[in-house]
């Protein structure tokens, strides 16, 4: 997908849950674009966002050590 095609998905809201990658412009917010205001892409060395369903949030509170965390699955898009 183009940037151009990628903003107008956003601001349409045409997808569930999709977002992408771009600094801060006032014009965004102008087109009902909300932002993450933290840092996406750190890389190894950084930090890690993880969002997961509600549906298990009171589940994961409860983890304490690797052993219970490896008990859920995740995932990341292709790339």
């Amino acid at each position: 997908m183009n940037f151009a095609r990628a903003i107008n998905d956003v601001s349409a809201n045409t997808y569930l849950n999709f977002f992408i990658k771009q600094s801060y412009e006032v014009r965004f917010a102008d087109m009902k674009m909300d932002y993450a205001n933290f840092p996406v892409d750190l890389g190894i060395v950084g930090w890690r966002v993880c969002f997961a369903n509600s549906s298990i949030l009171d589940r994961l509170k409860k983890v304490k050590t690797l052993e219970q965390i490896k008990e859920f699955v995740h995932g990341q898009g292709l790339g």
